[in-house]
């Protein structure tokens, strides 16, 4: 709390500097700064839930993860309306073992960079089905594809690729997705065009 307070107040500033300041230079540098605090409030936003997911240390549970899914790809339709995405869900009944909060912040995170890595007019896919081999949550996007370089890179903390849609993300995506995932059962892996758990 103590570190969103001083962004909001500072937000709050700098739109009401806005709606005072005509079009030009400053107005211009005023958005940029609201863009740079957005981004510091979603950033501090994201580390405090990691925080209190992790210090919880949970015991394994079952998770409706289709729930889960379901949930977490609403809360992301006015971010996808925004930009122009189109969002589409092929969701069958899916119970994994795991960690309640972690699994919401990491699918969370799925979607919000499949909404984000994207293009206006562009779709983001949603598969989830019980296989024999386990339970693989698919999510695909029309963004740009991705270099194999910057595939070898999507799991470093604080990277950032390429194609943002709006003001971007946290580049914190990794610190919750390793290829092995302690507290959600799961593990994760990526490639040009397609991202799946």
């Amino acid at each position: 709390m103590k570190l969103r307070t001083p962004l909001a107040t500072t937000q709050a500033v700098i739109d009401d500097a806005l709606a005072d300041t005509p079009p030009g230079r400053t107005r211009d540098l005023l958005r940029d700064l609201r863009t740079l605090n957005s981004r510091s409030v979603r950033t501090v936003r994201t580390l405090l839930d990691l925080a209190e997911t992790q210090a919880s240390k949970s015991p394994l549970e079952r998770v409706d993860l289709t729930l889960v899914v379901r949930r977490e790809a609403e809360a992301q339709r006015a971010t996808a309306l925004t930009n122009g995405v189109t969002m589409n869900e092929d969701l069958g009944p899916a119970v994994v073992d795991g960690e309640t909060s972690m699994t919401q912040l990491m699918v969370r995170n799925l979607l919000d960079n499949a909404v984000r890595h994207n293009h206006r007019g562009g779709e983001v896919e949603l598969r989830l089905r019980d296989e024999s081999a386990g339970i693989p949550l698919r999510v695909v996007n029309t963004g740009a594809a991705m270099t194999p370089e910057e595939v070898t890179r999507v799991t470093e903390p604080f990277h950032r690729g390429a194609g943002r849609l709006g003001n971007g993300g946290s580049g914190l995506g990794p610190l919750w997705w390793p290829p092995s995932s302690p507290g959600t059962g799961g593990c994760f892996s990526c490639c040009p065009g397609l991202t799946a758990a």
